[in-house]
């Protein structure tokens, strides 16, 4: 695999079929950003998960192996706490964290897939769901992303502005940039 493969695309999950009057249809979410890693202590962490309309974890697309696996969230509460008040993986078992957790990109485009399954590997049913994205830019600083997008309804795209958790960290350098979320019916 070459490797702008390896840097630049992360794929989770693959679309399903579902059957609606006898015909097979694929539903799936793109979720795409570019990612920009800082070269410095404290920052690098990115999570990207769904929730329901009612907040309620859904499932984690991609989380950094530090914050995760290795449960820096522990070590350092700055790192990604909304995706850890979201999943709880203090109080999920070691190997459903591992198997949501990678090692943190480098430079690029990333591009992840939801296949509209919940973390049990069911199908969603039709309804609002939110695209979260969070960055942990540099210690206490953090941008988030939130995209709505509506699982069973027609083609969407959704361009979210970055939401920074201070003015240091929307001054700083761009950890996740361009973020793209689009839904395939």
């Amino acid at each position: 695999m070459g490797v702008n493969a390896k840097r630049t695309i992360f794929a989770v999950g693959i679309a399903i079929g579902l059957f609606v009057g006898g015909n097979a249809v694929a539903k799936e979410v793109d979720v795409e950003f570019d990612f920009n890693r800082m070269g410095r202590i404290a920052s690098n962490q990115v999570a990207v998960w769904i929730e329901d309309s009612d907040g309620r974890h859904v499932r984690t697309l991609f989380v950094t192996d530090f914050t995760a696996r290795r449960r820096g969230y522990r070590i350092r509460l700055a790192a990604l706490p909304a995706w850890v008040r979201s999943y709880e993986p203090a109080a999920r078992p070691a190997q459903e964290v591992d198997a949501v957790s990678h090692a943190t990109p480098g430079n690029g485009r990333i591009r992840l897939t939801w296949d509209c399954k919940n973390s049990n590997s069911e199908p969603v049913p039709p309804g609002t769901y939110s695209v979260r994205i969070e960055g942990n830019i540099f210690w206490e600083e953090i941008v988030y992303f939130s995209a709505g997008i509506e699982v069973g309804g027609e083609r969407t795209t959704v361009e979210p502005a970055p939401v920074y958790t201070s003015d240091e960290a929307a001054a700083d350098i761009p950890l996740i940039s361009s973020v793209v979320v689009t839904y395939h019916p």
